[in-house]
This record gives C-alpha cells, structure tokens and sequence, in this order.
C-alpha cells in the first residue's frame, strides 16, 4: 500500500501535466509533436509505446481507473519532445463504443479547441492475426471515420507482432492486407505509409531502434504540417452532436440494431410466457422464476442501449462535462480508497495499543517468561504499526494536495477550453499552424 500511495500520486501528477499540454491549459512547447497512437486492444500499443519512451507504461493502464481515460506519454527525440497519446481500443470489453468514441471525441474535440494540432497517426495491427476479424474491421473503420481521408497523408499503418517463424505467411498477410480496399489499401491510397514494427528481432533494444524509426518516418512524413482530424472539424467547427458526426453514426447504427433485437427478443418472451400461461394454470416455480430473469436481462440490455443513446447525443461542451465529472468521481474515489486503508491501519494500531495495554495491566509482579515475550512482541508491533501510520498519513496527505490541485487546475480549465479557444478564433489559427513545417 505504501508504494501504492506513491505511485497513484506520481502517475496523477505526471498525467495532470501533460494533460494540460495536451488540452491547451499549458501551452505546449514549440518542439512539441502530438502523435495519436491507435489501434484494437491486444494489438502492442503498450509495447510500442514503452519501446519508444523507455518507461514501463503498464503501471499507468493498471491506475486509468484513478484518472483519466486515456494515457498520454512525452519523451525527447531529436530536438522534439514527442507526446504519444495512447486511446482505448474500440473492443475495449470494460467499456462500451459509444463510451470510448465519447470519451476520445472529448480529448480531441478539446485539444484542437485550443489550438493543439495532431502531427501525425499511428494505428497498430497485429501481422500474426490469420485473418482480418469482425472487430478488426469495426475498430479499423471508426479509425477511419474519426480521422477523415484529408488525414490520411499523416497516418502510419504499423505491423506488429512479428516473428522469425512463419515470416512467408506474415508476408502474404501484409500484402494482402495492403490491397484490400476494405482495409489498409484506401488509406495507403490516401498517402498513408505501411511500417512494420518489430520485424529484426524482438530484445529490448531491437524494439526501441524499431519504434524511434517508425516514430522518425512519420515526423518525416507529416512535414508539411499538423492535420486537422474529420471529428474534430465536426465537433467545432460544424458544432455537430456526436451521433452527427461520420464515427458517431456508425455507432449508432449499431445501437438501431441492438435496440431492435432486443424489443425483439423481449416480446417473444412475452408472447412465450403468454401461450404458456394459457396452455396451463400457473408456472412451476423455476420457470416462472427463469422468465423473470430473462425479462429483467433484456430491460437492463434495453436500459444500457439508451443510455448509450444518450451519451451519444451530445456536442462538445457536453462530452467535455462528462469527462470533467468522470474524472472528478475518480479521483475522489481513489482518495476515498487510500483514505479507508489509512483508516484500517490506524485501527489496527488501536488494537495493537490495547492488547498491549491489557498485557501489561495482567502482568504481574512475579512475571512469567511468556508474559515478558508477549510484552516485548507487543511492544515491537506497536512502534512498527505506528512508524507505518505515520508514513501513510504523509503520504495520503501529499495524495490529497495533488488530488486538490488536479480538481482546481485541470477541471476549470477543461470545462472553459472550449468557448475561450472559439472566441480567439480556430480557423484562422489552423490556416497559420498548417504552413509551419516541423
């Protein structure tokens, strides 16, 4: 727990920082490269992104539940201080589309707001998948949908999962891969690249010159300037609701259908549980019991698709609410939590202090062997109980003053990006930065 502590509170501060770079709180420096990493769940963000920083990355998806929603890490590379923001997958199975699309759509709905621009895309697949699966293609077609083909020139379409064994097939499944129009061949036709990742040799090293070369090209590639995402000129420019704009409909289609199957389904078993009512005079208890179940199923699978429904029926300003009052429970339920094991402690040392208290009132004055090892025992858990107490209240104390300090700093500022970035004017600001070559 003691590391824990520290841990929790050094990923919010590191997080909060960069967060406000990359949402235009805090300006960005002007080397900064803003590279959107992308991909399905299990495709080697993680990996890409630790090779690439040198840092372990999965301490910070163990803590998302502390903060935000998606990871933003910075290194130093060639004169530019590189940010990769790291995005949930679309087959994330803790986390519904419409959810992720909603909680995407806000970074960057927000960051472009104040007049942070993505240089460049990178979206990972895994070579070693034999085939192009269902998910697969629906992750891949929200990428497409949230990008926009006038972005297609600043995209990197990166192979993972590379191996020694089976390269001839991997080689076919790239090619094929590259042809599909379905798939990487309408971006690469668009002026995407096709990088792989890994294919030399997977120690650490191999890993890190493959990222940092991958990252190289891309810089490289994107030259002429940042892009300007297709749901971002929808959610501020066009000032659409999500569910208007190019990702947000497919996610809604895929809720029509939902919707549909499940009234569907629930009015079957109605009409079951009438014939069977009719047909007889009562239920056995386990049947009657079962249709309860179901019918409860599918009003809580109804319940889920309206709620979705209406999450994606929201324009900026209400995505960015959403995020700033997702990420205010979290961090006070990670406050919540340290605070209630500083508690457990504390009574554990309460119980310590009165066991020894009651071993030293039994004492007598011709004390037993046992008695006096209980006593010093006692005493040694006491002070050690104690020592920890302390330490723990520093600790949940220096948690708190962050905690305090990312409520105050980042939510003001997320919840006023918007109308203070569309009153200095986006457009104008997006002619000029698309001149700059980096």
């Amino acid at each position: 727990m003691e590391q824990d502590t520290d841990t929790v509170r050094q990923y919010i501060e590191e997080q909060a920082i960069k967060f406000r770079t990359f949402t235009g709180i805090q300006r960005p420096p002007p080397n900064a490269v803003f590279i959107l990493v992308m991909g399905m769940t299990g495709s080697g963000k993680s990996s890409f992104v630790a090779s690439c920083t040198g840092k372990r990355v999965t301490v910070g998806h163990g803590l998302q539940s502390c903060t935000f929603d998606i990871d933003i890490f910075d290194f130093e590379f060639e004169g530019r201080q590189i940010f990769l923001i790291d995005t949930p997958g679309f087959n994330d199975t803790n986390k519904s589309d419409a959810e992720t699309l909603a909680t995407v759509s806000a970074y960057l709905g927000t960051s472009y707001a104040q007049n942070v621009f993505i240089h460049g895309i990178l979206y990972l697949h895994r070579i070693s998948d034999n085939r192009v699966s269902g998910s697969a293609k629906r992750n891949f077609g929200m990428f497409k949908a949230l990008c926009g083909e006038a972005s297609y020139g600043n995209v990197s379409l990166v192979t993972t999962m590379w191996t020694d064994a089976g390269r001839e097939d991997q080689l076919r499944r790239e090619a094929e891969l590259r042809r599909d129009p379905n798939f990487f061949g309408s971006i690469i036709a668009g002026g995407a690249s096709l990088l792989r990742h890994g294919e030399r040799g997977t120690d650490l090293q191999q890993l890190r010159d493959s990222a940092l070369s991958i990252v190289r090209q891309l810089i490289v590639q994107c030259r002429p300037g940042p892009v300007v995402l297709l749901i971002q000129h929808e959610l501020v420019e066009e000032k659409k609701v999500l569910d208007d704009t190019s990702a947000g409909i497919i996610v809604q289609s895929d809720l029509h259908r939902a919707f549909a199957d499940y009234r569907k389904e629930l009015s079957n078993l109605r009409q079951e549980m009438n014939r069977t009512a009719q047909s007889r005079k009562s239920f056995a208890s386990g049947e009657a019991q079962e249709m309860a179940e179901l019918k409860a199923e599918f009003r809580q699978k109804l319940g889920a698709v309206e709620r979705e429904r209406n999450v994606l029926a929201s324009d900026l300003a209400r995505l960015q609410q959403r995020e700033k009052e997702t990420l205010l429970s979290k961090l006070e339920a990670t406050e919540q939590r340290f605070q209630s094991e500083l508690e457990r402690q504390e009574g554990h040392l309460r119980e310590l202090q009165r066991s020894l208290q009651k071993a030293e009132e039994d004492s007598t004055g011709d004390n037993t062997v046992q008695q006096t090892v209980t006593r010093s025992k006692l005493q040694k858990e006491v002070v050690n109980a104690g020592k920890k107490v302390v330490r723990e209240r520093q600790k949940v104390r220096r948690l708190k003053t962050t905690v305090d300090g990312v409520k105050e700093g980042i939510l003001d500022g997320f919840s006023t990006s918007l109308s203070s970035a569309i009153v200095a004017g986006v457009g104008t600001a997006v002619v000029a930065l698309a001149c700059v070559v980096m």
